[in-house]
């Protein structure tokens, strides 16, 4: 039985893995709360040996369950009044995850756009992949919660004309040097970063995405879809068009 202590009312993030609550509370952002939080490391436990909890003395309104569902699904979360455990919530891995992680496609119209939403959507449940909502890049970072390590070295030596060549590659690419050694190690194909125009086209395909999004939305709710929107498609499609012809 968890002992929620003297915590009056707010939640308790329980069956954390050992050695990750203060990751999770720099990742909700508890820090800027202005409440109490309590952090316990190492408890004992009889599911998991030992494991973290985090008692937050505020509302749960102020969780973003979505986030938290995202770093651990595992997570039970506790809500409390008046020193008691009136409800259990078990978290699952949110369908779509908005400015949580970052798309690292160079040609993704997010590397692009500044402003644009990094927006995720779950691709494989089972497997826990996540996808860009612009590109469909696989997000990497999560691999069984921890990344893999490189702890092979190799030196390579380049004359001043090597240097030069790689320097321009990489930069074309918009990726690392490092990184785009290891795409090309590993028999990817690299193209260059898009251009201007090319990033103008990606931002109205990407238009035409949302609108016809929405539009599915709207016709699966009301069983039709309002002319303004078809309208809107139909504009955007022929402007992506002309654009296409133009640049090809």
């Amino acid at each position: 039985m968890l002992n929620v202590g003297a915590l009056h009312e707010g939640f308790v993030l329980d069956h954390i893995k050992a050695g990750k609550a203060m990751t999770i509370y720099h990742d909700l952002k508890l820090d800027k709360l202005d409440c109490t939080v309590a952090i316990i490391k190492n408890a004992k436990s009889n599911k998991m040996g030992v494991k973290d909890i985090i008692k937050v003395e505020c509302p749960i309104e102020n969780l973003d369950l979505d986030i938290l569902g995202f770093i651990d699904h595992n997570i039970t979360v506790n809500i409390i009044k008046d020193e008691k455990i009136v409800e259990k919530r078990i978290l699952k891995l949110p369908k779509q995850i908005t400015n949580v992680i970052k798309c690292k496609n160079p040609r993704c119209i997010t590397s692009i756009e500044q402003g644009l939403d990094q927006v995720f959507i779950l691709a494989d449940p089972e497997k826990e992949v996540y996808r860009c909502k612009y590109c469909e890049e696989k997000y990497r970072g999560k691999q069984g919660g921890r990344m893999r390590k490189r702890n092979h070295v190799i030196p390579v030596r380049l004359n001043a004309k090597e240097l030069r060549h790689l320097d321009a590659q990489t930069a074309a690419s918009g990726l690392p040097r490092e990184e785009y050694l290891r795409t090309l190690i590993m028999g990817a194909e690299i193209r260059a970063r898009p251009c201007t125009h090319h990033s103008d086209l990606l931002r109205k395909v990407a238009g035409l995405c949302n609108n016809a999004n929405q539009l599915a939305h709207v016709a699966n709710a009301t069983g039709q879809a309002g002319q303004e929107s078809v309208d809107e498609m139909i504009r955007i499609s022929k402007e992506v068009w002309r654009e296409v012809k133009e640049m090809w």
